[in-house]
């Protein structure tokens, strides 16, 4: 059975998830800190690392794929439980020790993600009120033929360049 197989996969994904989880910490520092330059980093890695789930997770899936039919079970059936219910203690106890880390990474992974979320959300929401503060200051004030004042909005494009 392909069950070292599959083991030696679940550590490999739970490594690169571990490396993604560390990103995810430093990218809440830098998101705190306004780094940007840091955060283009942070973004270009964790890119290349999803890109190594991806393929984790179609050997994954083949794996489990020859498993299943060794096992005259359907693919998307197979669980870890299932698994273990039919493997000698050591393979099932490595393969439940991969499971328990691997979902407590992605569950502090997913909070991380929503903080970070949140945190972006509240920068534009910052940045889109300052340019709102700056767009009600660029009036000006001029005067017609009768000597009456109006405003004028001075054209918003000057605001609208990448620096």
């Amino acid at each position: 059975m392909d069950i070292k197989q599959l083991i030696s996969i679940l550590q490999g994904e739970t490594e690169v998830y571990d490396q993604m989880l560390e990103l995810c910490r430093e990218e809440t520092k830098v998101l705190v800190a306004g780094n940007v330059a840091r955060l283009d980093e942070i973004v270009k890695t964790q890119t290349n690392l999803i890109k190594q789930v991806g393929i984790y997770e179609m050997q994954r899936v083949e794996c489990v794929s020859r498993i299943a039919d060794e096992l005259h079970l359907e693919a998307d059936k197979i669980t870890v439980s299932t698994l273990t219910e039919k493997l000698d203690e050591h393979e099932a106890s490595a393969l439940k020790l991969i499971e328990k880390h691997l979902s407590a990474v992605l569950v502090e992974f997913k909070d991380l993600n929503e903080m970070n979320s949140q945190l972006i959300k509240n920068s534009i929401d910052f940045i889109d009120y300052t340019l709102g503060l700056l767009l009600d200051a660029a009036e000006e004030i001029n005067y017609d033929a009768g000597g009456k004042t109006h405003k004028v909005q001075i054209n918003p494009a000057m605001l609208d360049q990448k620096v």
